[in-house]
Order: structure tokens, then sequence, then C-alpha cells
């Protein structure tokens, strides 16, 4: 695997992992930039000694030559992604950016749009895609274990965040994509959105209840940032159900899928969750697309833009 030499714009949660795996990986960490030193700090620690750090990337751009690193991770807001983007695209430096990539699908066409005329490669993190459980049941969904899939529905419900720039860009953004995305991923077909009842707009709590169609398949989501909701640290949150003209499937993230056939039921056990794996297999599968061309898993260049088309549809459906 080739070693990449690596710019790490944004040190909060997502970029501090970033950076345990680029460590592990054995890339070469050149610089991290974040406007808050408390975070510089933080993550400066487990850096090698050479990397530098930066409060902008415009310090960034007048201390580093260009020729010095290749790839640049983006973990920061939405709001500030596009101005980012760009920036590197110019420059001809591959980009792995933390979704939900840009505001919105205007602005994920301009960044598709530089990335293309500078011929760098784009690709968006959804960690879920490489979650062990919901490998497997891709998996059990391609052999067609429960017969021909006819319905997923997901139930995903969080606390409210407390990062007001989240609550600010709205769960369609923050929250929604990750099971959208899971079930654009499973399913790899044109996914249509049917009919949406929403409560996106509040400074509090957030509600997203859609159905989506794809072929025979019927697709729902319901999502939510409740007030009142225990916090259990992400555990047992996502609850998936799969139907199939064989049986069906019940999936709770991040260890319980069981499958009920008529004659049957299958239990699968899982290893202990370990929240930074799924980020090292996304870098991976990212290293070997810059270097082959090959995506692997990973939403890469146009197919950005499937996702961001359903989440605008569902921001200003009425």
């Amino acid at each position: 695997m080739n070693k990449k030499k690596v710019v790490v714009i944004g040190c909060g949660l997502i970029g501090h992992i970033y950076i345990k795996i680029l460590k592990k990986l054995k890339c070469k960490i050149i610089a991290i930039v974040d406007y808050d030193k408390k975070r510089i700090d933080k993550v400066i620690k487990i850096c090698d000694s050479k990397t530098l750090t930066f409060s902008t990337y415009n310090d960034l751009f007048k201390n580093v030559p260009q020729n010095n690193y290749d790839t640049v991770a983006i973990a920061v807001p939405a709001s500030n992604q596009l101005e980012i983007i760009k920036k590197f695209a110019m420059i001809k430096k591959n980009i792995l950016c933390e979704k939900p990539f840009t505001l919105n699908y205007q602005e994920a066409k301009e960044a598709i749009k530089y990335c293309k005329k500078y011929e760098i490669k784009l690709a968006i993190g959804f960690k879920m895609r490489y979650e062990k459980i919901f490998i497997k049941l891709k998996k059990i969904i391609e052999k067609k274990i429960i017969g021909n899939l006819r319905a997923i529905s997901i139930s995903y419900f969080q606390k409210i965040p407390n990062q007001s720039w989240a609550i600010n860009n709205g769960i369609h953004k923050e929250m929604f994509v990750h099971p959208l995305d899971l079930i654009m991923w499973l399913i790899q077909d044109n996914i249509k959105l049917q009919y949406v009842d929403k409560k996106i707009n509040s400074k509090f709590e957030q509600t997203i209840y859609t159905k989506l169609k794809s072929k025979n398949i019927d697709c729902f989501i319901h999502n939510g940032w409740l007030s009142k909701y225990a916090n259990i640290n992400g555990k047992s949150d996502f609850v998936l159900n799969a139907i199939g003209s064989k049986g069906h499937l019940v999936l709770i993230r991040p260890d319980f899928l069981k499958v009920y056939l008529s004659n049957k039921e299958i239990n699968f056990n899982f290893s202990k969750f370990d929240y930074d794996e799924p980020f090292l297999n996304e870098w991976k599968d990212f290293i070997y697309f810059t270097n082959t061309n090959k995506p692997g898993q990973l939403v890469v260049n146009k197919e950005c833009l499937n996702f961001h088309q359903i989440v605008n549809q569902v921001a200003f459906y009425e």
C-alpha cells in the first residue's frame, strides 16, 4: 500500500480518529489545521514530531510547499467544506471529505465540477458501510437468504447534539444521510422519494419520516433528535428490519443480527465493536482508490450527488 503524505483539516472527533488511523497505516501526517488551539494541542500529542500545526489552511499554503503532500482529509462542518475542497482541488490534492459533503446539492455539484476539472480523486466518508454488521447485512441480501427483498425499515434516534453547527445544519444533513446512504448502498439502484413528514428547522427536537421507493422495494426511514432520549453512547440506537420473499431479519447496531425463515432462525455473532475500525477500512479503500481508481465501498466522484438529491428534496418537500 502506497504511504500517503496527508494534511488533516479539522481536529475534532473525526479528525482525531483520522489521525490515529493514518498513524496505523504509517502515512506521514504533514500538517494539521484547526482554529481551536485546545484541539490542536490534544491531537498533536499523537502526531510525529515533524507534524506542523496551523490555525487556518491559508497559513498552511504560506508555509508548506504544495509538493510536500498529496492527500487532504476534511473533517469540518458542512458550511466550510466547499471552499476547502475547491482550494485543494485547484492544487491537485486527492480529498477524503467527511459527510455530509457540503451544505446542499448545488454546492455538491460545484465541488464535483472542481474535482473533475483538476482531475483529482474525491471520496465521502460514510463509515457505516464499513461496520461489520452492515457488511454482513449486505451479503445476506445479495445471497437472497431472505429471498427477494421487499422492504427495508430503519429507525434511528439519538439525543439532541451538543454542537450548534449540527443543529443549524439540520438532521436531514447530519443524521438522516447515514440511513439514506445505507439503503442506497444496499439496494444499488435508483431510489425515489415518495413521502416526507418532517420537523427539521427546530433549534431543539428534529424528526424525519420518509418513504422511498426502488422498483419493487419499499424503504422507510424514521429519524430523530429527541430531548428525552436516553444517552446510551450510540448503542442500540439504530434498528433495521428487512423483509424478503422467504423471510425477514432484524438488525440492531452494533452487534445484533437475526434472520427469521419459515423453517429456522439464524443468529450472527460479532466481535466487540471498535468505533475506529470502520474508519481504518475506509482509509484503506481510499488509499487503494487513489492508487488504482477502484473505489471499493467508497462514495466517490459523481456518486456523491445521488444522496444530496434526495436530501435536497427532503428539505423542500411540502
